[in-house]
C-alpha cells in the first residue's frame, strides 16, 4: 500500500551560544499516512534524507537514511544530520553557498532497503541559522512567524470519580422465563445420615455410616475401610529374605492390641496382586498372642512378583501390617546330555540342549567332564556360548585309554543346571602299519 509522509515541521535546535555549542543538526517531524489517510501508528519505518543543492534535482551534497517507530499519532521525529551517512558530510555544507533542498523517501516495512520518494521541499530560513551559529556577529531576533496547524488530539485523560448510585428502580413484575432442565448428575444418594462418598478410579462408591467407637483408616489399595477402635492393632510386616523360584520367608511383628483382645491367629498372606487378605490369598499360620514370628511362602511360581501382608486375627475382626513385594528367582534350565561321538585318544564331541520356563537369560552353556562321576563346571568344561536350544561341544587334551564322565550344563541367575550324565572310555593309540 502506498505511503504518504505528511511535513508537519521544520525546525533549528538551537541551544543558547553563550552556554553551550550549537548542535550540528535539525530536526524534521513528520506524520505518516497510508494513501486513504490513515495513521500509521506503532509501526517501525525507515526514512532517506537527502539535501540537494542549486534546485529541486540538483546534486547531492549530503544524504543519510534513519529508522524509527511511529507514536499513537503516527508522528516520528528525525534530527537531520545524526543518521547513518550514505553520502558527503553534513559539516562540510555551506549554507550561505546559495538554496539547498530537502528530498525525504520513505520504506513503509523499516527494513531500510525499497524507498519511495515522497517530495522535495527547498530549505529556507532555518538551516541557516547553523551557519549564523558559527558567525561572529548574533543578528536581531525575526518577527514571529505564523502560528503552525493544530497538533492530533492528546490522549484521553484519567477518569474522574464514579457518581452517586441513584436510586434502585422498582421490582419487575413479569418473572423471567424458566431455564431448561439440566442433565441428571452422575453422584448416587446417600441412605443414612452420615453416609460419605469416595471415587474408586472409574465412579463415585458410597460408604455407609459407620458405628460409635469406630474410625476410617484407608487400606493400601486406597480404599476407606471403618474399624473398631478397640480392636486396633499395629502390625510390621518383615521384609522378604531367602528368595528362590518356589519359596520365601517372611513374617511380622504385633504390638499394640487394643481393646483387651487376644489375638487368636497370625501369619502372612500372599497374591500376585496388591491389598492380599486372608479372604481371597494364600496365608500362613504362625500361631497366636503378640511378639515377632517368621513365616516360610511356599508353592510359589518362579519369576514372579508378589504382594505379603502380615495380618492379625481377634475376635473383634482382622487387622494387617504394611504390604512389602518381592520377585521370585527363576527356574533352573532344563538341560539335556547329547550322546558323546568322534571319540579318539585325546577328543571327543558331545554338546547339550537347554530348555525351560521362567529362566530368564542362560548367560553360559557347554559340557563338563571327569574322570569322576558326576562332573561339575569347577572340572574341565568347554563354553558353548549362552541362551537356549542345542549346541555342540568339542572335548579336547584327553587321556588315551581312559574312561570319562561327561554332562551338560546351563548357568542362569537361578543357578548351574546338568543334563544326565554320560560315560566314555578313550582308546590307545593305534600302531603304525608295517609295511
Amino acid at each position: 500500500m502506498k505511503r504518504i509522509l505528511t511535513t508537519l515541521a521544520l525546525l533549528l535546535t538551537l541551544c543558547g551560544m553563550v552556554f553551550s555549542q550549537v548542535p550540528n543538526a535539525f530536526n524534521y517531524q513528520a506524520v505518516a499516512r497510508s494513501s486513504s489517510g490513515a495513521l500509521i501508528t506503532n509501526q517501525g519505518v525507515s526514512v532517506r534524507i537527502s539535501i540537494l543543492y542549486g534546485s529541486s534535482l540538483g546534486a547531492v551534497s549530503y544524504s543519510e537514511k534513519q529508522s524509527y517507530t511511529t507514536n499513537q499519532f503516527g508522528l516520528i521525529n528525525i534530527p537531520i544530520g545524526e543518521g547513518i551517512v550514505v553520502s558527503g558530510e553534513f559539516d562540510t555544507i555551506n549554507w550561505k553557498s546559495g538554496a539547498y533542498w530537502l528530498k525525504v523517501e520513505l520504506d513503509p516495512t523499516g527494513a531500510g532497503t525499497t524507498y519511495t520518494d515522497m517530495g522535495t521541499a527547498q530549505l529556507l530560513t532555518v538551516p541557516f541559522a547553523m551557519y549564523a551559529a558559527k558567525s561572529s556577529t548574533i543578528g536581531t531576533t525575526g518577527p514571529a512567524g505564523p502560528a503552525g496547524p493544530s497538533g492530533p488530539a492528546g490522549t484521553i485523560g484519567v477518569t474522574g470519580p464514579a457518581g452517586a448510585a441513584g436510586p434502585t428502580g422498582a421490582a419487575s413484575t413479569v418473572p423471567g422465563p424458566t431455564g431448561p432442565t439440566g442433565a441428571t448428575g452422575s453422584f448416587p444418594a446417600g441412605t443414612n445420615a452420615g453416609d460419605m462418598m469416595y471415587w474408586n478410579g472409574t465412579t463415585w462408591v458410597v460408604i455407609p455410616i459407620g458405628q460409635p467407637g469406630q474410625f476410617l483408616t484407608v487400606s493400601n489399595s486406597n480404599i476407606p475401610t471403618w474399624i473398631n477402635l478397640a480392636a486396633y492393632t499395629t502390625i510390621v510386616t518383615t521384609a522378604a529374605s531367602s528368595i528362590t523360584a518356589t519359596t520365601a520367608s517372611s513374617g511380622g511383628t504385633i504390638t499394640n492390641v487394643g481393646g483387651g483382645y487376644t489375638v487368636t491367629a497370625r501369619g502372612v498372606c500372599w497374591n500376585t496382586s496388591s491389598g492380599p487378605t486372608i479372604a481371597l490369598s494364600t496365608k500362613t499360620s504362625n500361631g497366636t498372642g503378640t511378639g515377632t514370628f517368621t513365616s516360610s511362602l511356599t508353592g510359589l511360581s518362579a519369576s514372579t512378583l508378589y504382594y505379603v501382608r502380615a495380618y492379625a486375627t481377634t475376635s473383634s475382626g482382622t487387622s494387617y501390617g504394611n504390604e512389602i513385594t518381592f520377585t521370585t528367582s527363576p527356574n533352573l534350565a532344563t538341560v539335556t546330555t547329547t550322546a558323546v561321538s568322534n571319540i579318539t585318544g585325546i577328543s571327543a564331541v558331545s554338546g547339550g540342549t537347554v530348555s525351560g520356563t521362567n529362566i530368564g537369560t542362560v548367560t553360559a552353556r557347554g559340557v563338563c567332564w571327569s574322570i569322576s562321576s558326576n562332573p561339575t563346571i569347577a572340572d574341565s568344561i568347554t563354553k558353548d556360548g549362552s541362551g537356549t536350544g542345542t549346541y555342540i561341544s568339542n572335548m579336547a587334551n584327553l587321556y588315551r585309554q581312559t574312561p570319562y564322565y561327561v554332562r551338560a550344563y546351563a548357568t542362569n541367575s537361578a543357578g548351574t543346571a546338568y543334563g544326565s550324565q554320560l560315560s566314555f572310555t578313550t582308546p590307545l593309540a593305534k600302531k603304525p602299519k608295517r609295511p
